[in-house]
């Protein structure tokens, strides 16, 4: 298609925006180290590029990771180019709904610099991906009747893209199957068979059995959907559940590779009510059945969650789903002064599909409302979350891409009509930007600092780790992962002699030190180095000795504590396992402060040999174990 050249500004307007939130977003640790469902799709697309997948059934959807496996580019391009994809497919149908020039420039427009779009777009979640493809089914119909060429293949083309979206986003299967429900039912008592529709039904089940297919010869079952589920149904509907987004039963602290703490949850309650393990049949039909109970013995207050549920879609708060939106896009400098926003595009769909008269294709009108309402009812069975409901903005956009003829049918009007449009405009603006109830709660906050932290951490920027678990403690006093990763951060840069950054001395971190958890080998060592910086010093050697005594090689850096401050060692050391670990440098450079080169022979550790002691590694021990009066001088 040969696209008008104020329809190519826009593009280039759309791609000028989203690569400045992109290049400020790739700066910050969010950017650089993705966290929850971004993470973990990361982690499969690098199992399945290594042949590592486990054999096991998919517990989430798997076209996206199984794109990034085999696509040599960063998530984020992928993003970019989906997000752009999805402006043009957007206007390419825009303009055939309303056939006026400036119709594609509005949906352009408010699809393109969408600040909700462009915020998942850059994240390594499957939305953005599974969007383009339910755009494409809907660019690949033919419509308007004019367009009645190829029809065959043209609905098989949508039906494939379809499935493909549902297999990359589940939510879409609520589109898919009653669809095709229809199509087949349509073809059964038609007087003249439309092949047309046959071939959507059999195009989008081509992907979908050779997903099955798939999953029938890694785990020995042929299944389609992924697992997860049974027990998000349960989470989404249960009496605690608040109707916007996910709440975990069990907090999760692991290390190393990450690990689904939903599917996690799922498995330690499900052993916990039922005295087994179970297979993931057996968990997801009792998930299943626990919901189904709860509604029928509390319909009251099922019906009441679906009430408040509804409100909150179609509210203009974007509601939690791994991030706070508006939380977020109060960092950006690009995002954070844009007013486009669900709240704006409902009005504007709304007011269009309402008041405007004689559209030109009011067939696309009717089934984009279908679409609309098919959907929200899929994805409320579950939460209305704000990833769950962005695949409805383009629609909305779409649909407000018809304001132009709306404003010059406005003189044509009756009085009446007239006078009703800024009342439903009123009305429907309450309705997306009133504050009822929680749907406004920022009660989410501290956990999107707490990842921001975590993102730091893991990058090794240790301010940022501190100044964001500090802020989450600021607003949550009684968040110990913010405890911890704030004393973390501080023995970090206490090491580099950057803790005067902060503001704050090893005292200030006292009251945190009694919360400490024995089992947290790495945070012992820091209590112990605290308590030494405290005065402390025999508290400290307890808890580095107790520390090591319990975790071994594990807890090396209490050893390395004891080595340096010449403290009393273990009664019994075992050697160090050179073939299966590498030495930690600060052993290392405790062992090379040593004058009795005997335990090293104890434990099997030459400092000569290593290569990883070195004269920061021996700075940083004097700046975070400075000599006290007791300590001997003899080393």
């Amino acid at each position: 298609m040969r696209m008008a050249k104020p329809h190519i500004w826009v593009l280039i307007v759309v791609s000028a925006y989203t690569l400045g939130q992109a290049l400020w977003y790739w700066q910050t640790p969010l950017g650089q180290a993705p966290v929850l469902d971004g993470r973990e799709n990361l982690q499969i697309a690098a199992q399945i590029a290594e042949g590592a997948l486990p054999d096991e059934p998919f517990y989430r959807a798997m076209l996206y990771p199984a794109l990034l496996a085999f696509l040599p580019a960063h998530w984020m391009i992928l993003g970019i180019i989906c997000h752009i994809a999805n402006a043009v497919l957007a206007m390419n149908i825009a303009r055939r709904v309303w056939g006026v020039a400036a119709a594609p420039i509005v949906t352009g427009l408010l699809v393109g610099l969408n600040p909700v779009l462009i915020h998942f777009a850059l994240d390594p979640l499957d939305t953005t991906l599974a969007i383009t493809l339910f755009l494409g089914s809907l660019a690949a119909l033919p419509f308007p009747q004019k367009m009645a060429t190829n029809r065959a293949a043209r609905y098989a083309l949508s039906g494939f893209l379809l499935a493909l979206a549902g297999l990359a986003r589940p939510h879409f299967f609520a589109l898919l199957l009653p669809i095709c429900f229809v199509f087949i039912v349509a073809e059964a008592f038609a007087r003249s068979k439309r092949i047309h529709r046959l071939a959507f039904v059999a195009a989008a089940a081509l992907p979908l059995c050779l997903v099955g297919l798939i999953q029938l010869n890694a785990s020995g079952a042929f299944r389609i959907l992924p697992t997860q589920g049974a027990y998000n149904f349960w989470k989404s509907n249960n009496a605690s559940a608040n109707g916007v987004y996910l709440q975990q039963s069990l907090n999760f602290k692991y290390e190393g590779t990450h690990q689904n703490p939903t599917k996690m949850e799922s498995e330690i309650l499900y052993q916990r009510e039922t005295g087994q393990t179970g297979t993931v049949d057996e968990l997801s039909t009792y998930w299943r059945r626990k919901t189904l109970d709860h509604i029928l013995n509390e319909p009251w207050s099922w019906i009441q969650l679906m009430a408040f549920k509804s409100y909150a879609w179609l509210n203009n708060v974007e509601q939690y789903n791994n991030k706070t939106y508006a939380f977020h896009k109060s960092l950006s400098p690009w995002l954070k002064y844009n007013p486009i926003g669900w709240g704006a595009l409902f009005a504007m769909g709304f007011l269009v599909v309402r008041f405007v008269k004689s559209p030109p294709s009011p067939m696309a009108l009717k089934t984009g409302l279908a679409l609309f309402a098919l959907y929200s009812a899929g994805a409320l069975v579950y939460m209305a979350s704000a990833r769950f409901r962005i695949p409805l903005a383009p629609l909305l956009a779409i649909a407000a891409g018809g304001l132009p003829l709306l404003a010059t049918q406005w003189k044509e009007f009756e009085g009446h009509r007239k006078a009703a449009i800024p009342i439903v405009a009123g009305l429907l603006l309450l309705l997306s930007f009133s504050r009822l109830g929680s749907v406004a709660s920022q009660a989410t906050v501290p956990q999107d600092m707490m990842l921001i932290a975590d993102s730091a951490t893991r990058l090794g920027r240790d301010a940022d780790a501190f100044r964001w678990s500090q802020a989450a403690l600021e607003l949550n006093p009684e968040r110990h992962d913010a405890r911890r990763v704030r004393l973390l951060s501080y023995f970090n840069l206490a090491t580099l002699g950057a803790e005067t950054s902060t503001g704050k001395q090893w005292s200030d971190f006292a009251t945190d030190l009694p919360t400490v958890d024995p089992n947290d080998s790495t945070l012992s060592f820091v209590k112990g180095v605290a308590l030494w910086n405290l005065g402390q010093t025999q508290a400290a050697r307890d808890i580095w000795l107790q520390t090591f005594e319990r975790h071994n090689w594990n807890a090396s850096t209490s050893l390395a504590a004891l080595v340096y401050t010449n403290s009393a060692l273990p009664t019994s050391i075992q050697r160090f396992p050179t073939e299966s670990l590498r030495p930690n440098p600060l052993l290392v450079a405790a062992l090379e402060s040593r004058t009795d080169p005997s335990l090293n022979a104890q434990i099997g550790i030459v400092p000569a040999q290593q290569a990883i002691g070195s004269p920061q590694i021996k700075t940083s021990l004097e700046r975070i174990l400075p000599p006290r009066a007791e300590q001997s001088a003899n080393r």
